[in-house]
């Protein structure tokens, strides 16, 4: 997630070219195809699941 936010503040700062933006861009991919893998999000929605204790 820290790399993430690296990256974020990178592009948002607007002072870099257009080559680092898109190796930025992709290092961001990888990195959420990662997280989506690894926390099987799917179509990118969690869904709370609670046991009913009544």
């Amino acid at each position: 997630m820290e790399r993430l936010e690296a990256i974020i503040t990178e592009l948002e700062g607007g002072d870099i070219s257009l080559e680092r933006a898109q190796q930025l861009h992709t290092e961001g991919e990888r990195i959420l195809k990662a997280l989506e893998d690894e926390f099987d999000l799917g179509e990118g929605k969690i869904i709370e699941r609670s046991e009913n204790h009544n």
